[in-house]
């Protein structure tokens, strides 16, 4: 079998392709901010294969790397 570091490695790679700000645009519009938190936003989207509305959660950058 294969050891865990692959396992993890490939749900890295997977997770890369569904996860990922840059191709956003690509995959949905978005329509307005519907909610704000200390962390994050969330912000209603439509998916542009079906028309689909989503809600997005968008995560500070600079709330995300303070120590």
């Amino acid at each position: 079998g294969s050891s865990n570091g692959d396992e993890i490695e490939q749900w890295i790679l997977e997770l890369e392709k569904k996860i990922n700000q840059r191709n956003f645009h690509k995959l949905f519009k978005a329509i307005g901010r519907i909610g704000k938190g200390g962390f994050a936003s969330v912000h209603l989207a439509e998916r542009l294969r079906d028309g689909k509305h989503i809600a997005v959660k968008a995560f500070s950058k600079e709330t995300q790397f303070k120590s």
